[in-house]
Order: C-alpha cells, then sequence, then structure tokens
C-alpha cells in the first residue's frame, strides 16, 4: 500500500476495505497515526454524475480501528476530514454516542442491581452520581410499563383505606407519588378511587401531634407519616405557628458531648452521618 504524508490527487491503483470490497483510489491524504485516509470510487462502477458521484472516504481497517478507539469522542480522531465526513462514517459503522452510552450501562446490568453506587463507580470508572440515576432509568423505570396504574390491581390499592405510608410501598413509589396517581384516575373516571384521603388540617390530630413530638429523626417521622421531608417542614412550621409545637431543637445541638464524639471517632462521614 503507498504511503504519504501529503494529498496525492493523482493517485491511481485499487485498495480493499475492511468488509473486503474493492476500490479504486483517487486520494491518499496522510494522517499522523501511522496510516493515510484514501479517497475513492467503488471499483467496476461508474463514476461522477449518474453514477457513484464523487470519491469518498475508504473505510480502511486502519481507519476503522482507529474509529472505534475514539468511538465516545469522535472530536479527538484527529483525521484529514470534514465533520459531515465523519458523521457519515460513524453512521455506516453504527457508532452513536447516546445509543453507545446506553449499550454500556445496559450491559454491565447484573452489576448495577448487585453493587452499590460507590462500588459500581470504583469498579468501572463511573461517579456514583450517574450510577443512581441509571439504576432508576433502567432498573426501576423499565419494569413499570406506560399507564400501569390504570390496572385493576393497582386501582384496588390506590382506593384501599390503608395508610399512604403502606400504599406507596406496595406500589413501588414515592408517597408524595400518590396524590398524582389518584388525581390521574379520578380524571379517567377509573375505579373508585377516594378523593385524598388527609383532611386540610390533618397534622393536627393527636396521633400526627405525638409523632412529631418524639423527638425522632425527621427522615423517620416522614416515614411515620408516610410523607416527604418537604411535607414535614411544612407541617412542623404550620404547627409551631397554631402554638402546637413542636419545640425548636437546640439551636447549638452539635455542640453536645454525644454529637462531639461522633465527630471524634474517625469514622467515615456517611458513618457519622447516620
Amino acid at each position: 500500500m503507498r504511503r504519504t504524508t501529503a494529498k496525492a490527487s493523482g493517485a491511481t491503483g485499487r485498495t480493499r476495505d475492511a468488509f473486503g470490497a474493492w476500490w479504486d483510489i483517487s486520494e491518499f491524504r496522510g494522517t499522523s497515526h501511522g496510516f493515510d485516509v484514501i479517497l475513492g470510487w467503488p471499483s467496476g462502477k461508474r463514476r461522477g454524475t449518474g453514477g457513484c458521484g464523487r470519491p469518498r472516504v475508504v473505510l480502511t481497517k486502519p481507519l476503522v480501528e482507529h474509529l472505534e478507539r475514539f468511538r465516545m469522542n469522535p472530536g479527538k480522531a484527529d483525521l484529514p476530514l470534514g465533520w459531515s465526513a465523519i458523521r457519515r462514517i460513524r453512521e455506516k459503522l453504527d457508532h452513536h454516542i447516546r445509543k453507545d452510552i446506553r449499550r454500556w450501562w445496559e450491559s454491565r446490568g447484573k452489576d448495577l442491581a448487585a453493587l452499590s453506587g460507590f462500588k459500581f463507580a470504583k469498579k468501572h470508572g463511573k461517579s456514583p452520581q450517574a450510577a443512581h440515576r441509571t439504576v432508576r432509568i433502567l432498573l426501576e423505570n423499565r419494569h413499570k410499563q406506560k399507564m400501569w396504574w390504570t390496572s385493576p390491581d393497582v386501582l384496588a390499592v390506590l382506593a384501599s383505606e390503608r395508610p399512604d405510608a403502606e400504599v406507596a410501598a406496595a406500589l413501588g413509589v414515592n408517597p408524595n407519588s400518590l396524590r398524582r396517581l389518584r388525581s390521574a384516575c379520578r380524571r379517567m373516571g377509573l375505579g373508585s378511587v377516594a378523593p385524598r384521603q388527609t383532611p386540610k388540617l390533618w397534622w393536627k390530630a393527636p396521633e400526627v401531634q405525638a409523632v412529631l413530638s418524639s423527638g425522632k429523626k425527621y427522615r423517620d417521622m416522614a416515614a411515620a407519616l408516610g410523607i416527604g421531608m418537604g411535607a414535614l417542614n411544612s407541617i412542623i412550621r404550620q404547627s409551631r405557628h397554631a402554638g402546637l409545637g413542636p419545640a425548636r431543637r437546640y439551636q447549638h445541638w452539635w455542640k453536645t458531648p454525644e454529637v462531639q464524639a461522633v465527630l471524634k471517632s474517625g469514622k467515615q462521614y456517611r458513618e457519622m452521618a447516620r
């Protein structure tokens, strides 16, 4: 194969591409990667207008291997070609960044399901945030079909008189999503889904006030009431404004000996936070 570091528009000869097809050579374009980019026409076909048109890039084996190395970052391939030509070549080779990224994650689905986000990130060189986000997309949403909440089984659970926390756990959704699902069911006239079960001032009920005054951690209170952290902060603020409590927690709680002992324990931050 002829090698050159400059264009040779008058070059002639034949070459075979990575798929076994023969091409008539029209031009060599040198690269710094140890191979030339070759332009030409398919052998035996009419050239120019009415035929196979202008010379095209020949997908030689070195070029295909080079593009495979830069499959996820084609901008760094450093080839003597315009972006439109590179894009056409990538389409022929079935290179597609979004599809390739999805295939990469799907091929590691077992590790996503079995490992924590931090362990997956350490093993595969990704961030824990990317791992957590992909788990939600691939492993959780995949199993929920569109309009899944319209099935008779789900409607029966939504219409039950069970606490929202139990209903959310049974359906595998966040408690805050129940209101949206029930509203959508009522708009579509599905089942006998009752209106929102909690009254307007439900937080004034003695059992709710007992939870708010229990001194538990806020996330434990939210789980006990079947609400999110934002809703918990809202009802605590309303309850205090109404004079019901709970009392404000010690402003400098982190100065207590118990907290200081945890901070000085030398444990990992995640363990301290728990």
